[in-house]
């Protein structure tokens, strides 16, 4: 199979599982977040060689206690409350202090830095994710979750398209060589233009609103890319895994989401669509 037959063909399936998973219900978009969290942590953990075992198990409990605030179960049963959860995360955060201290002794500090960064860039974009839904729908809303993965995918594809045809400056050569400030800026607009047209589709809210979500979602995406291409390039390597033939690892996939994400909620929120 060719290189660009073997993408195509990866790259449709990978989103049509994230289609489906935002559409179907929350629990498959839980499923597809904490799977996501859970190989992303580990490529996160592995490129700084600091995957051992025991960072890998707490990492990864801490990560589902952070996805658990999405629709925080024993909080909805009554038989629960935040301070409880806060509580045992904190618990389990300080016995993984203590783990990488003894185990790590004068690296621990770098250690730990490693691990809470991964939980910062990873686990927290993925919690805010599963958190997007519009007050007026009954339950679940697809629409929020959904529209964030289709602007990270247009803003993506249209800066690939506008730098093909008119880049000629780089935005960030040393990082990432084909990346372009023509392909940046028309990505932008293009991105802009299409949230507007979902922010009517779905009726979400006022056109400007979507206009500069897009707007925003497409300016930070970039760093996302950015960020995990100097984490490549500090250990030496092309991706950041390879379970998605073709395309690399859920960072190399997931780069821009994790930027992009916390931007948009944030602006969601101000304009009170949240």
């Amino acid at each position: 199979m060719g290189e660009t037959l073997k993408r195509a063909l990866f790259g449709s399936l990978f989103v049509t599982i994230v289609v489906i998973a935002c559409l179907y219900s929350y629990y498959s978009l839980f499923g597809l977040m904490a799977l996501v969290s859970t190989i992303g942590l580990y490529e996160w953990l592995k490129l700084q060689g600091i995957d051992s075992v025991p960072n890998l198990v707490l990492t990864f409990i801490i990560n589902y206690m952070v996805l658990g605030w999405g629709r925080p179960l024993l909080i909805q049963l009554n038989i629960g409350s935040s301070t409880v959860a806060i509580g045992q995360m904190s618990l389990v955060l300080f016995i993984l202090f203590i783990i990488v201290l003894i185990k790590y002794k004068t690296k621990a500090t770098k250690v730990m830095s490693g691990i809470i960064g991964g939980l910062v860039l990873i686990s927290i974009p993925c919690l805010l994710l599963l958190r997007m839904k519009i007050p007026e729908a009954n339950g679940y809303s697809y629409k929020l979750p959904l529209l964030v993965f289709i602007l990270v995918w247009l803003s993506d594809t249209m800066a690939y398209v506008f730098g093909r045809l008119m880049g000629k400056h780089k935005l960030f050569e040393v990082l990432s060589p084909k990346k372009t400030i023509e392909g940046w800026i028309g990505g932008a607009i293009f991105t802009g233009l299409g949230a507007m047209y979902f922010f009517h589709l779905w009726n979400i809210g006022p056109l400007w609103q979507g206009a500069i979500l897009g707007i925003m979602i497409a300016i930070f995406g970039v760093f996302g890319d950015l960020y995990i291409s100097s984490l490549k390039r500090q250990v030496g390597v092309k991706d950041t895994g390879n379970i998605i033939p073709g395309h690399g690892g859920v960072l190399d996939r997931f780069d821009a989401f994790f930027f992009a994400v916390p931007i948009a909620y944030a602006w969601l929120a101000f304009t009170s669509i949240l």
